[in-house]
């Protein structure tokens, strides 16, 4: 394996009993156990892929004996990119995970998410706890289920930071994406490495009309070549429904009268960094009061991209967390 080259990875290609086919990456390491050996899935964010955890693949298979399990997530890279906004929700993004670990012979996995992989690894611990062994999230701290709609209006009101969002959740948004696929994803990722990028208030100037450099030392320009081929294969309609499911996902897990607790059993790490201009400290905070088992680790001079930004300190933290949860917990069986 090689982070810097993306087709030294294992890759699979595979139809879901869900009806769904995802590509995703599977790394087994040598001395593979089905009874012994504990199982990651990483799930990204917007906007990315299963690349985004290159750096932490190799030393979580070759160091820590781990099978890893790095999906492109619905509407990315190579798999299925489908129109119905229903299938976004997270309900059926869940339900999609827990039939690839059915596909893989995997029955319970530390669950790893970034960005949206992490709302939706939250989302997975509830939907499915006996399925989760451990719940690590990066940068989105828990946000529990609602017993009221509130629109996301009102949500920008209350945490201005999110005002991208409106902009993500208008449909508009796609067509402006897709024809400016390079700056796009340059300016989501330099608005959140920067420490203090040359900012808009206006989302579609900030995101789209402005050129964004990306530092060699954060992406190379290869990397960054992989990414714009993928997205601009695949376009960005499927990444940005993730911003327009809200009502969807309001009614489902209303309906189905979704906890607003992780179970206790659930060990929990929570990392994120202090850069990170949509990560606010009050809803770390809060977070505990959902999930008080939620250990806490905050990286200094770091923004939002962690598993790039931070991969060392990732890995080991990752390595210390899942090793000590399989020692000390009772529940801890694969």
């Amino acid at each position: 394996m090689d982070p810097t080259n993306p087709e030294s990875f294992n890759h699979r290609t595979e139809l879901l009993s869900t009806g769904k086919r995802y590509h995703f990456v599977d790394q087994i390491p040598e001395s593979y156990n089905p009874e012994t050996t504990p199982t990651l899935l990483c799930i990204h964010g917007f906007p990315d892929l299963w690349y985004a955890w290159r750096f932490a693949i190799v030393p979580w298979v070759n160091k820590c004996g781990w099978r890893v399990v790095v999906p492109d997530m619905l509407g990315y890279g190579g798999t299925d990119k489908p129109e119905k906004l229903e299938e976004y929700s997270f309900k059926s993004l869940c339900a999609d995970m827990s039939a690839l670990l059915d596909l893989i012979g995997v029955k319970r996995a530390v669950i790893i998410g970034h960005d949206w992989g992490s709302f939706m690894s939250w989302r997975f611990a509830l939907w499915y706890p006996k399925k989760t062994l451990a719940l690590i999230t990066l940068s989105v701290p828990f946000d529990p289920p609602k017993t009221k709609h509130l629109p996301l209006q009102e949500v920008v009101e209350r945490l201005p930071n999110l005002k991208y969002q409106l902009y993500f959740n208008d449909p508009s948004s796609t067509q402006d994406a897709n024809e400016n696929i390079p700056n796009f994803l340059a300016g989501l990722h330099r608005f959140q490495v920067a420490t203090n990028p040359t900012q808009s208030t206006d989302p579609k100037t900030r995101f789209i009309q402005t050129e964004h450099p990306i530092s060699e030392s954060y992406m190379t320009p290869t990397e960054f070549d992989y990414y714009v081929k993928n997205f601009t294969q695949g376009g960005m309609n499927g990444p940005l429904n993730y911003y327009r499911t809200r009502d969807i996902n309001f009614k489902e897990e209303f309906e189905a009268k979704l906890s607003s607790y992780i179970p206790a059993s659930i060990p929990i790490l929570f990392i994120y960094g202090d850069k990170d201009r949509t990560c606010a400290r009050s809803s770390v905070e809060r977070s505990l009061e959902y999930a008080p088992q939620m250990r806490v680790f905050e990286l200094f001079d770091v923004g939002h991209w962690i598993p790039v930004q931070a991969s060392e300190t990732l890995s080991a933290a990752v390595a210390e967390f899942v090793r000590t949860t399989l020692r000390n917990s009772t529940e801890a069986k694969l």
